[in-house]
């Protein structure tokens, strides 16, 4: 989550967007049994954020 954050404040992602695509990092993160998620990009979490119903 900490990466996605990250990534986000470098690029000048508002704050809000910046948490929601740092959530989607974790969620694909804990999705995979491996450490690191191979599927992990910025076009997948983008996809997954995009296509995930937000409960706010």
């Amino acid at each position: 989550m900490m990466a996605g954050l990250a990534s986000c404040w470098v690029d000048g992602m508002p704050f809000i967007d910046s948490v929601r695509f740092a959530q989607g990092c974790s969620s694909m993160a804990l999705a995979c049994e491996y450490t690191n998620n191979p599927e992990l990009s910025i076009a997948n979490v983008t996809s997954l954020v995009e296509n995930t119903e937000c409960l706010n």
